[in-house]
């Protein structure tokens, strides 16, 4: 799992937002999480860096909202989606 530098997102980041995609905005790194990430090959610091990864977006109100959530707010209220905005 882990890229060569300047190859796509960090690795923290980009767990980051698979956990977040699968769990939610509170999402956290579970024990099954952290067995399957050093299954994968991470190490004890690869999921600490998920971790902080996860805190400082929520602490800071930096978790993205789904897209499939936004969508339906639009749809609610009439709004159009803006077609350059991409989901997550």
């Amino acid at each position: 799992m882990r890229r060569p530098p300047g190859h796509g997102p960090p690795l923290a980041s980009h767990a980051a937002v698979r956990l977040l995609h699968a769990q939610g905005s509170c999402a956290v790194v579970h024990p099954a999480d952290e067995e399957q990430m050093s299954a994968d090959g991470m190490t004890a610091a690869d999921i600490a860096a998920i971790q902080n990864h996860l805190t400082m977006l929520r602490v800071n109100n930096l978790v993205p909202t789904r897209h499939g959530i936004l969508q339906n707010l639009l749809d609610a209220n009439g709004a159009p989606a803006n077609p350059r905005i991409r989901p997550i």
